[in-house]
């Protein structure tokens, strides 16, 4: 992805065309390459000239106007996760039509020869990814080793303890390398502040294997919030990306200072016992740890309230690492011609991930993304904070959970879950993990009735009562679905906390299974 200029003599009149260069996965050379044409102009401000490639023109220094310069995003991952066309899709769906100034932290692995010595083919391929994005500043380093990243975690702990926290938790690493890859990324952002004399309004957040399907909705977002993607939040809160005021910023960026400071141990000590309450079968030791579970503990104030914090509906899906349609298509023609399934069967991603057909890490993900996109660009729906319509899962996720697992009483399981996080002694922005251990059913979903900070409103002429997408592409059920405000035929819980006891008030028991049948026929 490139940009030419055409150059009327008034700098406020720039024009800026996007081009697909067609030889980028073709293996032509430069000079070889075609170019082709992909939308109309865009207007350009002059700060915006540092878009153009080195050399399509002589531009004197950036006349940057720095008030204006409110957005920053900041992409971070590994090496190995980073392809072109979920920077491509970052590129046509956040940068170009936001132009923020964007930072970029990007770990790549070791070399075979030397721990200490990065693997130059990779830092080479890193880098020409990364150059498709308007970068302000970026870096492509080694990670601190596994032995660092555990010295500073452990603090004054014994090796020995330390060892043992290894052995009965799992995710650590991975929990470790991904709070160390935000905080790498946004002492970037805070260096170039230093340098602009001023700091950002609004700062987004993104992994850089997402793949944007559109552009999320910015427009709508200010700097007095924090704006969560909804699902996906595996009992704590989506990690996935985020937008955010700049003072909220180091709350979600900051949880390795944080963690550098208190010790890991200190970290997990402030989520709550009751996040893991009734998964002492299913983990003897201790479930495995995930950077959701500790950002769901970091919005709350003093009050045990997160009323900054907002939900807002995806346009982006996490890939699938090393997949590709060519090599899916050889797993099918593999399994087609009788293979067992193993070495060839390429719909497990290069971090030993199973893969959706479609290349995406979960399927109930991409299917929302997909979803939300379909009913913006083909539906005529639109974006909206004034009373969008709410999430709702069919059937009854309390109904189905006790129909598997749970031999309590109904009220009771919806009483921990719901109602015990609101109260202040076991206050929790998200639920608990033992409640919604998954990224369909999540806390919000269920227990908040889905309402969305931003979400969708259909088109006046509309007609519709509901509308509703399979959360699943194997599975008929459950689906999610899109209804009105106005629709109150679910329960509403009002919960109160009494010394020990949680007394649970139903106001409305309308809800049902007749409801659901008609939104899961909807969803068919």
């Amino acid at each position: 992805f490139w940009a030419t200029a055409c150059a009327p003599e008034a700098c406020l009149s720039w024009e800026v065309k996007e081009h697909v260069r067609t030889a980028f996965s073709s293996g032509l050379s430069d000079e070889a390459a075609a170019w082709t044409l992909v939308g109309p102009p865009l207007r350009v401000h002059c700060h915006d000239l540092s878009f153009l490639p080195p050399g399509t023109i002589d531009v004197a220094t950036r006349q940057a106007d720095h008030a204006e310069r409110s957005l920053a995003l900041c992409v971070f991952g590994g090496s190995k996760r980073l392809d072109q066309y979920s920077v491509q899709s970052l590129v046509s769906n956040v940068i170009v039509p936001s132009s923020p100034d964007v930072f970029a932290f990007v770990d790549v692995p070791p070399s075979q020869d030397s721990p200490w010595a990065p693997d130059e083919a990779e830092m080479e391929r890193a880098h020409k990814i990364l150059q498709m994005m308007r970068l302000v500043r970026y870096a492509i380093e080694l990670p601190p080793l596994r032995e660092q990243m555990h010295a500073h975690a452990r603090g004054n702990m014994s090796i020995d303890t330390w060892t043992k926290v290894l052995e009965r938790v799992a995710g650590i690493d991975s929990a470790l390398f991904q709070m160390y890859a935000r905080d790498r990324c946004f002492r970037l952002l805070k260096e170039a502040e230093v340098f602009r004399g001023c700091k950002y309004s609004i700062v987004f957040a993104a992994r850089d294997d997402m793949l944007w399907l559109a552009p999320p909705p910015l427009h709508l977002m200010d700097k007095d919030g924090i704006w969560i993607p909804d699902g996906m939040d595996w009992g704590g809160l989506n990690d996935r990306w985020a937008v955010m005021g700049r003072q909220f910023a180091p709350i979600w960026f900051g949880i390795w200072q944080d963690m550098v400071k208190r010790t890991f141990m200190a970290e997990m000590l402030r989520i709550p016992e009751e996040m893991f309450t009734g998964r002492e079968d299913q983990f003897p030791e201790h479930p495995p740890i995930g950077v959701e579970l500790f950002l769901a503990r970091r919005f709350g104030d003093g009050a045990g309230r997160c009323h900054k914090l907002q939900r807002v509906l995806s346009t982006a899906a996490l890939r699938c690492s090393g997949w590709s349609l060519r090599a899916q298509r050889g797993s099918e023609a593999a399994g087609q011609a009788g293979a067992s399934p193993g070495s060839q069967d390429r719909r497990w991603g290069q971090d030993k991930r199973w893969c959706t057909r479609h290349g995406f890490r979960t399927s109930a993900e991409s299917s929302d993304a997909h979803n939300v996109v379909a009913r913006l660009e083909l539906g005529g729906w639109s974006w909206s904070t004034k009373k969008p319509w709410k999430l709702h899962i069919a059937p009854n996720f309390f109904t189905i959970r006790n129909a598997m697992a749970s031999d309590a009483p109904k009220s009771q399981v919806l009483g921990f879950c719901c109602g015990l996080p609101k109260t202040f002694e076991y206050f929790s922005c998200t639920g608990y993990l033992s409640c919604f251990n998954a990224h369909m059913a999540t806390y919000h979903r269920v227990c908040h009735a889905g309402l969305l900070g931003i979400g969708l409103s259909p088109p006046q002429d509309a007609g519709k009562e509901s509308s509703c997408w399979r959360m699943n592409e194997l599975q008929k059920l459950p689906v999610l679905c899109l209804l009105p405000w106005k629709e109150e035929q679910w329960q509403v819980h009002n919960f109160a906390y009494r010394g020990a006891a949680l007394a649970l008030r139903t106001e409305s028991s309308a809800a049902s299974t007749e409801f659901d049948d008609v939104l899961m026929a909807d969803a068919e």
